[in-house]
């Protein structure tokens, strides 16, 4: 009753608060997301942990929606939530102001933000809405709130 989405490495996907999905074995993914302390389990592959069936009923989104984004680089993905943006950074790169802070999540490669030295695989997160000073190569996905 979900439709299927086959994922491959640099997918993006956008999935709508409310709407009921899942996460697949075997994926590595970065889940960017409005903060709140909300998750409603409607099945736990059988874990432990309590299930909100009513609750997430309650609150789900139905339909379907475009979900797959074009790849690309630049701006990934913009609600009024947050935006990520996909920037290839080859040498120095300034990323600007952002209104309250800014997280930057390396994909490949090595970056210097100040004295914090950065690897795949590696988050870094300001929470001053100050621009921020990048070096080194790398693929870097930028979070904020626009």
């Amino acid at each position: 009753m979900l439709e299927w989405h086959e994922a491959r490495p640099g997918d993006t996907f956008f999935i709508p608060a409310g709407t009921v999905h899942a996460i697949g074995a075997g994926l590595t993914l970065c889940e960017i997301q409005q903060y709140s302390d909300i998750t409603y389990r409607l099945f736990d592959y059988g874990r432990p942990r309590e299930l909100h069936l009513e609750d997430g009923a309650r609150v789900s989104r139905l339909g379907p929606h475009v979900a797959r984004q074009s790849a690309r680089e630049g701006e990934l993905v913009r609600c009024p939530f947050f935006a990520t943006e996909k920037l290839r950074l080859e040498g120095v790169l300034r990323c600007e102001p952002a209104r309250s802070g800014q997280t930057l999540i390396v994909l490949e490669g090595e970056a210097n933000v100040g004295s914090a030295a950065l690897r795949a695989g590696e988050a870094w997160h300001a929470s001053s809405p100050e621009a921020i000073e990048l070096l080194g190569r790398a693929t870097i996905l930028r979070t904020f709130r626009p």
